[in-house]
């Protein structure tokens, strides 16, 4: 019995943890940061197609923030900066002032 209350207490210790750290790296939005005043629409379906060359990968379209509009920007083809290189798509966040956009990244 006291083997499961010390495994318990490590597992709820690890996880409280785990989200204590992730928590902290949410970022506040850089300096001179435009905002939206509301959310982006739904995601647009894009048509990817075939490569035209091979190592190329999709990298899918995005809204930007064009007051007083959202514009959506086509997704294209990309070559990776290294190899397994992975694309982190931009993403939208909530702010006091508004909606922010992250931009999208190699990693």
């Amino acid at each position: 019995m006291k083997k499961c209350l010390r495994w318990s207490s490590l597992v709820a210790a690890s996880a409280s943890l785990v989200f204590l750290l992730t928590t902290g790296c949410a970022t506040a939005p850089p300096y001179g940061t435009v905002y939206a005043p509301e959310g982006p629409p739904g995601m647009q379906t894009e048509v990817v197609g075939v490569a035209p060359e091979p190592g190329m990968v999709w990298v899918g379209g995005y809204w930007n923030w064009a007051a007083p509009n959202y514009v959506w920007v086509k997704g294209t083809w990309q070559r990776p900066p290294r190899e397994r290189a992975v694309w982190v798509a931009p993403e939208w966040r909530h702010h006091s002032n508004g909606w922010w956009r992250v931009d999208g990244h190699w990693r």
